[in-house]
């Protein structure tokens, strides 16, 4: 069985969006378990005469199946936003049944999970009753039973398996809804473009910088402790990260690793309700952006920054006439242009930047900066020269007063007393 997928499916911003509950956080980047047989096949046997199974009538649910052949579509629900993801199309042999779609969508909605025992799945006329242990109501929470319900049944449903589906625990009605379960209304994420995008964007306020990096506690910066100045020359070369290549002006940066340094001083907006920054108000404005890139990684990724909030970022430690041209960054992030987001590697640290300041001077609204900068890795702080890692204080202090590559930075006194980086150069090793 193979998947292949539609156009990334997105909302438009007059969608009402709503949310269930107070469901899990989704699981993301784990293979899902290889295709179970967990049903019976429908016959007298199976029929429990103690169900009483509802009339429905042939024009309740219509007609509505887009791919007259072996193509089915995930009808994805996403609990956040309460609206369902159409953007999957799933491939079976034209013998497959309504125990095959149940088993795409338990991989889907539980791909890291060991799905507990199915008692029986049931089909009698256009009904499907599954009857479940009780191990499900331990194994799964009321957000995650809720959200694989809404995908199991509209799947199932808008495929043309069935005309609706009833769930049971150990052929008890009630712990898993009604007769029949009661389906969330059909909300179709619809196509955006990169404008559409944009607008959902401007509706959520920048977040503010976070400081990165590191305080050097090194005695050759311990004459600019209480120095004012000085305090507010390590926090933007904190937040402005390593310069890597001299620039007469800060659109002129290596961009990769500016990006890079831009998110790390930037507040992302997380989705997941675990975060202490968690708002729902936030997250149901951004569903379509968040469902769109989290589609095209095959996962649900939970951490986005916006180019805007990058941009902004920028703006107050580079100027208001930077231009960050948005790409790839140097680490394993990823940018989307088209949702205009940046999403984290999931792949473990990287190293603090501790910004070394030597000395500066002031001239009218200049200030020059010579300074140097330290990678601190788990290993311990790099020493370039001699490409190894040390945790020795002393090895440390004779790096940075023999061997570390100078820097000098010249910043901006602003209007409003704050300091913006401007120029960039390097200094010879040696020289004065």
């Amino acid at each position: 069985m193979g998947n292949s997928f539609l156009t990334t499916v997105i909302v438009t911003a007059s969608v009402i969006m709503a949310c269930f509950g107070n469901p899990a956080p989704t699981v993301n980047e784990m293979p899902a378990p290889s295709e179970q047989v967990i049903s019976q096949p429908a016959s007298s046997a199976d029929k429990n005469d103690d169900i009483t199974y509802p009339q429905i009538q042939d024009d309740d649910f219509g007609d509505e199946k887009i791919y007259p052949d072996n193509r089915k579509i995930l009808y994805r629900y996403i609990p956040e936003s309460g609206l369902y993801d159409t953007s999957k199309l799933l491939e079976f042999s034209d013998e497959a049944d309504y125990n095959d779609i149940f088993n795409e969508v338990t991989a889907e909605v539980f791909p890291d999970s060991e799905i507990p025992e199915v008692l029986s799945i049931v089909k009698t006329k256009e009904f499907i009753v599954c009857n479940f242990d009780d191990e499900w109501l331990d194994t799964f929470n009321k957000g995650q039973l809720h959200e694989f319900c809404n995908t199991l049944v509209m799947t199932l449903c808008k495929n043309g398996y069935c005309e609706n589906v009833g769930f049971r625990i150990n052929g008890e009605v009630g712990l898993l809804g009604g007769e029949v379960w009661d389906l969330a209304e059909l909300k179709i994420l619809q196509t955006a473009d990169a404008d559409q995008f944009r607008d959902l964007r401007a509706e959520i306020p920048y977040g503010g910088m976070r400081l990165n990096g590191g305080e050097s506690y090194f005695y050759l910066a311990k004459s600019l402790k209480g120095d004012n100045m000085a305090e507010k020359i390590l926090k933007v070369m904190r937040l402005a990260g390593e310069l890597t290549n001299e620039f007469d002006h800060p659109s002129d940066m290596d961009m990769k690793n500016a990006v890079q340094s831009l998110i790390w001083s930037t507040e992302p907006i997380y989705i997941n309700t675990d975060s202490e920054n968690y708002d729902v108000e936030t997250v149901q404005k951004i569903a379509p952006i968040t469902a769109s890139v989290s589609q095209r990684l095959g996962f649900q990724e939970t951490c986005f920054w916006m180019k805007e909030h990058i941009e902004e970022t920028a703006y107050l430690v580079f100027g208001k006439d930077v231009v960050i041209k948005h790409c790839e960054p140097s680490l394993p992030y990823k940018w989307f242009e088209t949702e205009g987001v940046y999403t984290p590697p999931h792949m473990g640290g990287a190293w603090r930047v501790i910004p070394h300041i030597y000395r500066y001077s002031v001239e009218n609204d200049t200030v020059t900066v010579e300074a140097a900068y330290l990678r601190e890795y788990m290993q311990g702080v790099y020493d370039a020269i001699n490409d190894k890692f040390t945790d020795n204080y002393d090895e440390i202090e004779e790096y940075l007063e023999k061997r570390a590559q100078r820097h000098i930075v010249k910043l901006q006194v602003e209007p409003d007393g704050r300091l913006t980086v401007r120029q960039h150069y390097l200094k010879n090793l040696g020289g004065n």
